[in-house]
């Protein structure tokens, strides 16, 4: 094949799984004004230390090996500031 098709057909792929993950985060934000709306009626804060040491655990072992840890790493702290954004920002 030549390198120029085989590129775009490997740009293609890209393309379909960076749909693929702003559908996941979309879903998972969904979740996070769920539990947001839950959290405020609670009187429950907002910040959750020991779950976000959780989820970046999580990220942690499935990306073991595959993944740059420091990438790992800001990409959660990332996608937690953004949860925790979107939960102090329920009306």
């Amino acid at each position: 094949m030549e390198p120029e098709k085989e590129i775009r057909k490997l740009r293609l792929e890209i393309d379909e799984i960076d749909r693929e993950v702003a559908q996941l985060l979309q879903k998972r934000f969904q979740a996070v004004r769920k539990i947001g709306r839950v959290k405020k009626a609670a009187g429950t804060a907002v910040e959750d230390s020991q779950r976000e040491k959780e989820v970046l655990r999580n990220y942690m072992e499935e990306a073991a090996g595959s993944m740059d840890e420091e990438f790992i790493k800001k990409f959660t702290a990332l996608v937690l500031e953004y949860s925790k954004k979107i939960q102090r920002d329920l009306k």
